[in-house]
């Protein structure tokens, strides 16, 4: 179901608790967060990482990569950044995705692993994009992975969780 819709004056918080070990090395495409229209083509093949149109904002790692990245996009136009923060392991990840309305057509969205903002890789710089939301279509929260060989690679979902401020109607 697409629940999620950018939207004035209706923050949205996505989390997830995650865990995944490299079957081949570096070859795990991973993503988790908000996107409209998912599908098995969610995350393209060979590192090229999420599909090149959609509405949403995911936290996600690269056939090939060892560090998160972000992408938030509205249709084609998207803005992606390396962080310097390590993607997977032994241990579970708390992915975040907060996305909050400044006006009535811009937004900010800021991203956190592990209760800490994800950084620009080699700065201090915290990643926050300001995406203009105007037409954006509805989203579904997922998570997702895609092996970029023939070995299968493993996904553990412990939990996720959203919020997003609605109007009750009387």
């Amino acid at each position: 179901n697409s629940n999620f819709l950018f939207a004035a004056n209706k923050p949205i918080i996505v989390e997830a608790l995650i865990q995944y070990t490299e079957a081949a090395t570096n070859a795990a495409n991973v993503v988790f967060g908000l996107m409209s229209a998912v599908s098995s083509t969610a995350m393209q093949n060979d590192g090229a990482g999420p599909k090149t149109s959609f509405s949403g904002a995911v936290i996600f790692k690269v056939d090939g990569g060892t560090q998160w990245k972000t992408c938030s996009s509205l249709s084609t136009t998207q803005t992606i950044s390396q962080s310097d923060t390590t993607a997977g392991g032994t241990s579970y990840q708390r992915l975040r995705v907060e996305v909050s309305p400044l006006t009535s057509t811009i937004l900010e969205v800021t991203y956190w692993v592990d209760g800490v903002q994800l950084k620009v890789a080699n700065s201090r710089t915290p990643i926050k994009d300001q995406v203009t939301y105007t037409g954006a279509a509805q989203m579904q929260l997922f998570a997702a992975i895609k092996s970029g060989t023939t070995t299968a690679e493993i996904l553990l979902v412990d939990y996720m969780a959203w919020a997003q401020t609605c109007r009750l109607l009387t």
